[in-house]
């Protein structure tokens, strides 16, 4: 039986990724934020994305239409898993120990997007279970200006976790936010591109959007198995 690794002192860096989850094992086929249903979805966003240790190779940009409302709603933008872990490792729980890079835009700046909420966890394949919460919570940010991609880049201090060997790291990415008008707008989450930034509100074109841990975790070989895989964003 592996032992358990405490981790700490390096960091892992876990790129986003278009290529769908097909790996082996139950994987989680919706959001696992219990505060509340989204209520606008990104399209596709239900399909669980990879992220690993390699950074890619061409932006994706993804993007939903926000409720017609001026009421304070959140929007479900995706989800990302992890290669299996290899071995058992204890890690979290130190002050800004988990970081967050992404890119957004909106199409009208009556759209306020001005928040993000981040929801890291633990997922055990074999079981189809979550096992534990590193962080879920909404930040405040910046809002761009219409039409103009921008990185929102975010620390954050998380709970301590005990991982086993096998189970997965998932991110969910969220919109939070009021908007001016009682019109739907377009609301766009960029990833899987060959450039990482840590600046905020840099405008950027082709950003590798990531999650970082202050943690050495090793993974297994972040490969897919029973589907198609792409050679061009791993």
């Amino acid at each position: 039986m592996p032992t358990t690794i405490t981790s700490y002192n390096m960091a892992t860096v876990l790129y986003f990724h278009d290529l769908i989850n097909r790996r082996g094992g139950i994987y989680p086929t919706q959001h696992q934020h219990v505060g509340g249903n989204p209520n606008y979805i990104f399209t596709d966003g239900y399909t669980l994305r990879t992220m690993n240790t390699t950074i890619g190779k061409a932006q994706v940009a993804s993007s939903g239409n926000s409720a017609a409302q001026t009421a304070a709603q959140e929007g479900f933008a995706r989800y990302f898993t992890s290669p299996p872990l290899k071995g058992n490792f204890s890690f979290g729980g130190a002050t800004d120990d988990l970081s967050l890079s992404i890119a957004v835009a909106e199409n009208n700046a009556s759209a306020n997007i001005n928040n993000v909420r981040i929801h890291v966890y633990i997922w055990r394949p074999r079981i189809g279970g979550k096992i534990a919460t590193l962080i879920d919570n909404v930040y405040g940010k910046t809002e761009p200006a219409a039409g103009t991609e921008v990185v929102w880049y975010q620390n954050v201090t998380s709970f301590a976790v005990n991982a086993l060997d096998g189970d997965v790291i998932v991110c969910e990415v969220w919109f939070s936010h009021s908007q001016a008008t009682t019109a739907s707008r377009t609301i766009s989450l960029y990833y899987d591109g060959a450039v990482s930034n840590s600046t905020n509100n840099a405008v950027v074109s082709n950003h590798a959007s990531y999650v970082l841990f202050q943690a050495n975790l090793l993974f297994y070989p972040p490969f897919n198995t029973g589907g198609f895989f792409s050679f061009f964003n791993t």
